[in-house]
């Protein structure tokens, strides 16, 4: 089964704005005529194509809009994840007089 492929940011943000052009021609009807307005545009493209519409929405969701648009930096290369800093030293947990010593959290 091959991957399935997205479209691209343009694509996606052509067809939302389109369709957004066809919601507001719609605005002023009942919500009936409204749900056909839309469906109408939506007939019109091949299911496949809507997948992949789909799938770019997904996947671009949790980005941030500079990673959408292309302009986020890139990480430092003169330190890496990790290195150059200090740990912590770790403290030593205390454990309450009162509390029981049995169950964990």
């Amino acid at each position: 089964m091959e991957p399935p492929k997205f479209a691209s940011r343009e694509e996606l943000n052509s067809f939302l704005g389109r369709l957004e052009a066809f919601k507001k021609k719609a605005m002023h009807e009942d919500k009936a005529k409204q749900q056909e307005v839309i469906r109408s545009y939506l007939q019109q493209f091949d299911r496949s194509y809507l997948r992949g519409l789909m799938g770019r929405a997904f996947a671009d969701a949790m980005k941030s809009p500079s990673q959408k648009l292309g302009t986020a930096k890139p990480p430092s290369a003169e330190v890496q994840p990790g290195e150059g800093r200090k740990r912590a030293a770790k403290r030593k947990r205390r454990l309450n007089k009162n509390r029981r010593g049995g169950a964990s959290r």
